[in-house]
């Protein structure tokens, strides 16, 4: 896990140099972005994260309450190159541009609304959305200390949450399908990595009853269950911003087509990982997950055989992820709780016998 980013006061240190032209752009173009051209940029704070700069810009309108924007410039050195990453941030740009088109005629769903995208200056511009990140969200509402008289009000929202990924979905269809088998060699890829690994502590024998696994769980797939959707695919905890009662989602970098239950199962993981902190009521997140999985569909059972490939899949990408990158001392023992909980979680499925019941 990233240890986040280093938020830097512009009070006491000067943003970097690479702001600049993107403000003078901004203000240049001051008419089309804010319907005004009696604007007044000003930089409040900024954010260096390891292949970018964000900073965050209050904009004021005279007598007007002010906005801010969050401007984003990529580092030159960012791999894979600087070409490369012009073509991400225009694509991410024009994804952000048609998610937040798509979305706007659901008052409660929504995506951090485009300003602009220099691609000769590495730079994407995006309002600013107040709220909560949905990792906030659920410290606040899912601790020991929580009181629970806003039941219905969190349920209600992680139900919105659902509601967003499905509607999400229906932003593209091209009548294509994934793959059991596709899913299983992304599977094996890491499968193979912590076999490779000694650290890891993972067999071939355990590699084969995964696959295993894998196989008897594909078998109850059905075709229509394989539908190529729209997916987020960086769908974490800290990409939602609960707002009012609105879900806003931000960040389509990695934004592409894939199977309809990735994004859902990738958010019901973390939220199975939030439950490992002692401060957390692992049964108000469990309720709080099938209430997320009851807005995505409310006939989806958990017991779904490609909802627990899925579940399976984003277990082993994350123990494959803790096994092979090594952290400090202290984050290296809460990743060890971690690593065991997926074994734990694994051994579990095995148990359970291979065939899910009939009415999954």
């Amino acid at each position: 896990m990233d240890a986040g980013p280093r938020t830097v006061s512009a009070d006491s240190r000067q943003p970097p140099d690479v702001f600049a032209p993107i403000l003078v752009l901004l203000e240049k173009d001051a008419a089309a972005h804010f319907r005004t051209t009696a604007v007044r940029l000003t930089p409040c704070s900024y954010e260096e994260r390891p292949f970018s700069h964000v900073m965050r810009v209050e904009v004021g309108r005279g007598s007007d309450a002010p906005s801010h924007l969050f401007v984003k410039v990529f580092k030159s050195k960012t791999p894979p190159g600087v070409d490369v990453v012009r073509q991400v941030i225009v694509r991410d740009y024009e994804t952000t541009r048609r998610v937040y088109d798509w979305m706007s005629v659901h008052p409660d769903l929504g995506a951090v609304p485009p300003v602009a995208c220099y691609p000769e200056h590495l730079a994407m511009v995006t309002e600013e959305v107040r709220g909560r990140t949905l990792l906030e969200y659920l410290h606040r509402h899912a601790s020991w200390l929580a009181p629970q008289r806003h039941r219905d009000e969190v349920d209600a929202t992680m139900a919105t949450v659902g509601r967003w990924l499905r509607a999400f979905q229906g932003i593209d269809s091209s009548g294509t399908r994934v793959t059991v088998d596709g899913l299983r060699d992304y599977i094996d890829v890491r499968l193979r990595r912590l076999v490779d690994e000694a650290a890891a502590d993972f067999s071939e024998d355990d590699r084969q009853r995964v696959l295993r696994h894998i196989q008897v769980l594909g078998r109850h797939v059905a075709s229509d269950d394989l539908v190529e959707v729209a997916v987020h695919a960086d769908m974490a905890l800290g990409n939602l911003l609960v707002s009012d009662r609105r879900i806003v989602v931000l960040d389509f970098t990695m934004a592409k087509r894939g199977s309809a239950l990735f994004d859902l199962t990738r958010l019901f993981v973390q939220m199975d990982l939030l439950a490992v902190k002692p401060y957390i009521r692992g049964s108000v997140i469990q309720r709080l997950q099938r209430a997320m999985v009851s807005g995505y569909d409310p006939a989806l059972t958990l017991e779904h055989p490609l909802f627990r490939l899925h579940l399976l899949l984003h277990r082993i990408n994350h123990l494959t992820t803790l096994s092979v990158n090594r952290a400090p001392l202290l984050e290296e023992l809460y990743n060890g709780t971690v690593r065991r909980r997926h074994r734990q979680w694994l051994a579990a499925q095995f148990e359970r016998g291979e065939a899910p019941p009939p009415n999954a």
